[in-house]
């Protein structure tokens, strides 16, 4: 073959051609390779519902790395972290901040809405080994209610064997202190009643001045509890060393968290020495019915036996007993101490002489007692009767929503 000096030429051409292209190919493989992604970026709105404060936290996961840039939805740069000298040389891989939490009545939750848009938070940074950083975070208008702890904030505890301790809680309604159903009725966020929980968290904790001036380290009880879960025993562990030295107050917080977004509420409790409930006459005893195998029935048009016509067993303990009784309508959460009974949608019970729950015990029961933190219109002492072992829960002509709740003491 004869190749004359104008086909050379144009071979010469295709072929630098194609090894440009390789070039660029290989070098936007290179660029796509030279960037790391975050192990774990968030940001989320943290209410405090009982002091009725609002803030924005965020946390990052990464490699080590020396320099981060965050936008925000619009654009607007909202935070540059330069590390520098030998913890630039190190390097940072987890970071987390908070912001100021003002009130809600000088700083409005729509005025922290507006400056902390819903939507995705880009990021860039740069890491130590020179790669460039990226990630980003959703905002969600997902708020969750509030819980509430009414059935154990300002409770007394009797000092009186093991497990003493069991903060119970339920679904709350608002953001307590932070509340705008303005915000709800406009679509900037959605009704807190209906965000779904991812998890809730429990803390208890003493005043540290009170701890280390008996000589103890403050120390911090923590437990993550699953979306069904509406008690914790609070460790022996724990309790232990405060009660020996006289301490008796405890401070706890329930969070409700969805995503990165979480909203708390604050209380507190005591625990009374066994010999104090003597002489006092009162007080909430320890231990109760948990460990104990019940039994619940569904009875209609009476108490009897042969009016039941769904059964239910189960252990008591740490878990929600019955999660879909009455058909899925209802949930029915025995504790050591209460009974909570949350509805699960819209119910209305026809009229009967007896149309509702009997809960049967391995031992006693004693008068059950209706507890101030119930919402659920007409349920009052009337409705409880116990028998033996047996506590009869007539719930006969009531209509209850997803927001209403019926809390019963066990003495």
């Amino acid at each position: 073959m004869i190749e004359t000096k104008r086909s050379q030429h144009w071979r010469m051409g295709c072929l630098a051609t194609a090894a440009a292209l390789l070039l660029l190919s290989a070098g936007a493989r290179e660029t796509r390779a030279m960037e790391v992604e975050v192990d774990d970026f968030n940001i989320g709105i943290e209410i405090n519902a009982t002091d009725g404060d609002a803030g924005v936290q965020t946390h990052l996961d990464a490699e080590p790395w020396s320099s981060v840039e965050v936008w925000d939805p619009n654009g607007g740069a909202i935070l540059n972290v330069q590390a520098q000298g030998s913890l630039g040389d190190q390097g940072i891989t987890e970071f987390s901040l908070e912001s100021g939490e003002p009130l809600c009545s000088l700083q409005p939750l729509r005025d922290l809405l507006s400056l902390f848009p819903f939507g995705v938070y880009p990021l860039t940074g740069v890491t130590n080994d020179g790669h460039t950083l990226v990630g980003d975070a959703e905002l969600t208008n997902a708020l969750p209610a509030a819980p509430d702890i009414s059935a154990t904030d300002g409770r007394s505890f009797v000092e009186n064997g093991s497990g003493i301790v069991e903060i119970r809680f339920a679904r709350g309604t608002g953001l307590g202190g932070c509340d705008d159903e303005d915000l709800v009725d406009e679509g900037l966020i959605l009704d807190p009643r209906d965000v779904e929980v991812d998890y809730w968290e429990v803390v208890v904790e003493v005043d540290e001045d009170q701890a280390e001036a008996a000589g103890l380290m403050p120390t911090v009880f923590t437990a993550q509890l699953q979306p069904g879960q509406r008690s914790v025993t609070v460790s022996d562990e724990f309790l232990k060393p405060y009660l020996e030295a006289g301490i008796r107050v405890f401070k706890f917080e329930v969070l409700a968290a969805n995503g990165a977004n979480r909203t708390a509420s604050e209380g507190g409790f005591g625990v009374m020495r066994d010999d104090d409930d003597e002489e006092n006459g009162d007080g909430d005893g320890g231990g109760g019915v948990d460990g104990e195998d019940i039994t619940m029935t569904l009875n209609f048009p009476d108490k009897t036996d042969a009016s039941a016509f769904e059964t239910f067993t189960a252990t008591v303990g740490s878990t929600v007993e019955f999660p879909s009784a009455f058909f899925g309508l209802i949930s029915v959460d025995v504790s050591s101490n209460s009974v909570l009974i949350e509805f699960n949608g819209p119910v209305g019970l026809s009229s009967a002489v007896f149309n509702g729950l009997i809960i049967t015990f391995e031992g006693p029961v004693g008068p059950a007692t209706v507890n101030g933190a119930t919402t659920l219109p007409g349920f009052d002492q009337t409705r409880l009767i116990t028998d033996g072992n047996r506590l009869c829960i007539n719930l006969q002509g009531l209509t209850g929503a997803t927001i209403d709740v019926a809390v019963i003491d066990l003495n």
